[in-house]
């Protein structure tokens, strides 16, 4: 937000819990009233597992321990933020007759996490891609256009935890044709396409930035 301020932009920070829809009708509100209508929204959040009893923190958890807390949470997240978010932003943009939304999916939602237990992760991110298309399908003739955009593995502070994973990490380079994790400013020039007038003929696709990854 400061580098954005630094630039020359007017630009504003707000704490919200996404999984909550007051707290983002809040959120929301606020933004509209010093900024003016929202006309992109980038839904970018994600959590794997947190930890439970007896596991360790940033362990993948096999489905048969999985507790329903941490099933809900997942789903809570990475998949009702998304709801919430649209539907709050998109009753806006459907009043204007114009909009881009972004969602920010995972290729956990198209193939499955070899030896990572990430069943409600995929089951999710899964999830935000058929809302994307979904949605999108149902606005387009609103003027709204709805795109998703599926990472690979990234080296972000949560992307971390797979690509040191002592089951993996020596088989993403070989699964991976580029060799190597990708880097979090490599994601941003796809959603600033997706959000542009640059994909003005684009919506309810998956955009897939994982180094050939899913091409196996």
């Amino acid at each position: 937000m400061e580098k954005l301020k630094q630039q020359g932009h007017d630009a504003i920070g707000i704490k919200s819990d996404v999984t909550k829809r007051e707290s983002v009708e809040n959120a929301v509100q606020e933004i509209s009233n010093r900024l003016g209508p929202i006309g992109i929204l980038v839904n970018n959040v994600g959590v794997g597992y947190r930890k439970q009893d007896n596991w360790p923190t940033g362990a993948s958890i096999p489905f048969e321990l999985v507790s329903e807390q941490n099933w809900r949470l997942v789903q809570d997240v990475n998949l009702t933020s998304v709801f919430n978010c649209s539907q709050v932003v998109g009753r806006g943009m459907l009043e204007r007759g114009k909009g881009a939304i972004v969602n920010v999916a995972s290729i956990s939602g198209i193939v499955g996490n070899i030896k990572r237990h990430n069943a409600s992760y995929c089951a999710a991110k899964a999830g935000v891609i058929m809302l994307t298309r979904q949605l999108a399908s149902s606005w387009a003739p609103n003027g709204i256009r709805i795109n998703a955009i599926a990472p690979g593995y990234m080296r972000t502070e949560m992307g971390a935890l797979a690509i040191d994973d002592p089951n993996v990490k020596d088989l993403l380079p070989t699964m991976t044709p580029m060799g190597r994790a990708g880097e979090p400013h490599e994601l941003g020039a796809a959603a600033v396409f997706l959000a542009s007038d640059a994909s003005s003929f684009m919506t309810g696709q998956c955009l897939v930035v994982d180094g050939g990854y899913t091409l196996w």
